[in-house]
């Protein structure tokens, strides 16, 4: 009941906002997913596991996924393969509250851009609070340059006081990032990945 409602009100918000859905790659097109989870908290750990969880429905052998967790200051990489169902399902157990620091962040926001860099179609989620941190913010900001057009980059998940200053730290490349913090936030970037 709860997801249906949450459904009808992403309807109702494209129709309200006028929003056309981006262009997607050709089904035969090579597209890479890359996950990132931050998991400093249990509540965290639980978004992020929302957010595999619906990832793991219906996007089974559609493209190469690489999954990474934010722990201390790196990223740890722990899939990266063509997608199944199942596998996305048994990395859900594999999240763990961990703490992290900014570094890992930027790291994870690097990888996306990397990525990118061969001309392949890219979608990122990273699941992260943020930070507000000015040398982070920095950091952030000389990184997302890296970000190609063919790249698109979601951060779900952001602190409602590290929304602004994550939002000005991407202000160069606004059109390829989005940040989130809601379930339907999350449910529409999802909802992107699986066309």
């Amino acid at each position: 009941m709860i997801k249906q409602a949450v459904l009808l009100a992403l309807g109702l918000l494209t129709l309200s906002t006028g929003c056309l859905p981006e262009p997607y790659p050709e089904p035969n097109e090579q597209k890479i997913v890359y996950l990132a989870f931050e998991a400093n908290t249990e509540e965290e750990k639980l978004f992020s596991q929302d957010v595999m969880h619906e990832l793991s429905r219906g996007m089974s052998g559609k493209h190469q996924i690489v999954v990474d967790e934010l722990r201390e200051s790196i990223t740890v990489n722990l899939f990266s393969e063509q997608t199944t169902s199942f596998a996305l399902r048994d990395l859900m157990d594999s999240i763990t509250v961990s703490p992290s620091e900014d570094k890992a962040l930027i790291s994870a926001i690097n990888r996306a851009a990397l990525l990118g860099q061969d001309g392949v179609a890219v979608t990122a989620i990273i699941v992260s609070s943020g930070t507000v941190d000015k040398n982070s913010l920095l950091q952030i900001e000389s990184v997302a340059q890296k970000i190609q057009p063919n790249t698109h980059l979601y951060i779900l998940g952001v602190s409602e006081q590290n929304r602004l200053p994550m939002s000005q730290a991407f202000a160069k490349v606004k059109g390829n990032v989005k940040l989130g913090s809601s379930d339907v936030e999350m449910l529409t970037a999802i909802g992107n990945l699986k066309r």
